[in-house]
């Protein structure tokens, strides 16, 4: 059976962790995928629900940073200092659970069938426009900056989404340098493989989320706007 190593970056997680869903799918893929949650500095509960509720699993670790760091390098962190060498393929996706961890598996039947380096799963941006949100049109507006940035034909529906699986033999092309960005990690990526790996564009599958559901809890702040369009201007320079 093919293995996937899968990372859960976690801040402040303690009101949105569903530890019932995340106990079922781990013990539904006990052979299938090991589970390294990253607690990035979290000052609520975070850590100690993960070791009351989670640790006691053998395909679950814990990955502790003393302070906050930032989603992108934690994660970039997490799998340069774990062993992959054992996996076929590796991934991560969010802990509030508004994408199902199910997705996780269509993931790897897409990749799977297709012989693709890369599925990354896609929300249905427009239809959560009609929920007017700095948040929502935040979203869209990413995706479409990005687009421009990354210069993929055709260009991919949710560059942002939290949930991408990942051949094993990409990781190091990934992660190995520093990101420029904690947030936007996810287009970093896609720069540095589109740099790397020639036709990049057909090794990509996208793979739909099916069952939604944003939480009602959120770190989006109106204030990340304005450096998120800094952050994406250092992209630009330092990508183009």
């Amino acid at each position: 059976m093919k293995k996937t190593a899968l990372f859960i970056p976690c801040f402040n997680e303690e009101k949105r962790l569903n530890i019932p869903a995340f106990e079922k799918f781990i013990q539904t893929e006990t052979d299938s995928i090991d589970f390294f949650f990253v607690n990035d500095g979290s000052i609520d509960n975070t850590s100690k629900l993960l070791q009351q509720k989670l640790l006691n699993y053998e395909n679950v670790s814990l990955i502790e940073n003393v302070r906050n760091i930032g989603k992108g390098p934690a994660l970039r962190n997490a799998i340069l200092n774990s062993d992959l060498e054992g996996y076929d393929y590796f991934g991560f996706i969010d802990a509030d659970s508004d994408i199902p961890l199910n997705q996780v598996r269509l993931l790897k039947k897409e990749i799977e069938a297709g012989n693709y380096l890369i599925a990354i799963s896609k929300r249905d941006l427009l239809k959560n426009l009609k929920k007017l949100s700095v948040r929502n049109f935040g979203s869209v507006f990413i995706v479409k900056i990005a687009n421009k940035l990354i210069k993929l034909q055709p260009g991919l529906s949710d560059t942002q989404c939290g949930c991408k699986l990942f051949k094993r033999e990409i990781y190091r092309l990934c992660f190995k340098d520093p990101f420029i960005s904690k947030w936007l990690f996810d287009i970093e990526i896609f720069l540095r493989l589109r740099n790397g790996i020639p036709y990049l564009r057909n090794r990509i599958v996208e793979v739909p989320v099916l069952g939604y559901s944003k939480s009602n809890f959120s770190n989006f702040k109106f204030s990340q706007n304005l450096r998120i369009l800094k952050q994406l201007y250092f992209i630009y320079k330092t990508y183009k």
